[in-house]
C-alpha cells in the first residue's frame, strides 16, 4: 500500500494542529516503518498513537 493514502493529524488537547507537509510526510514514514515491522501488522489496518502524561 502507498504510505502516502494514510492520513495523518495531530491533535493536542482534543485540538487538531495542522501539520507543514515536510513534517506530516516525515512522522508517516517513520510510523508506518516501526509498525509494519510488529508482530500482527496487516496491510490497510488503521493506526492509532496516544500520549498521553502520566499523573
Amino acid at each position: 500500500m502507498e504510505d502516502r493514502k494514510f492520513d495523518l493529524y495531530v491533535k493536542l488537547d482534543g485540538e487538531e494542529i495542522t501539520l507543514m507537509p515536510f513534517i506530516e510526510n516525515m512522522t508517516r514514514d517513520v510510523v508506518l516503518g516501526v509498525v509494519r515491522n510488529l508482530k500482527g501488522y496487516e496491510e490497510g489496518q488503521e493506526i492509532e498513537i496516544v500520549l498521553k502524561p502520566i499523573r
